[in-house]
């Protein structure tokens, strides 16, 4: 299974460029931020806590274990570095 994150750009011109179609059984998710939401930060890479979340949403095991694990992990730097 794939994921990417859409930042710019449309999803229709995304799908249209890579000749992507529509399949159930697809082995492709795409992830976009609502319309109105401004917040995705500048670079090239998306932000770890999103990635470990939608990885902590996964229904494959091993996949929401490195979510889930990733998580707790960023979660006892934020502890360490704001308490």
């Amino acid at each position: 299974m794939a994921h990417g994150y859409l930042r710019g750009g449309g999803l229709e011109d995304v799908i249209d460029e890579a000749g992507l179609v529509d399949d159930a059984d697809g082995r492709l998710v795409i992830y976009r931020l609502k319309a109105d939401d401004q917040s995705w930060p500048t670079g090239h890479v998306a932000p770890r806590a999103l990635v470990a979340v939608d990885c902590a949403r996964s229904g494959t095991a091993r996949v929401h274990a490195v979510g889930v694990r990733t998580l707790e992990d960023l979660r006892r730097r934020w502890l360490t570095r704001n308490t």
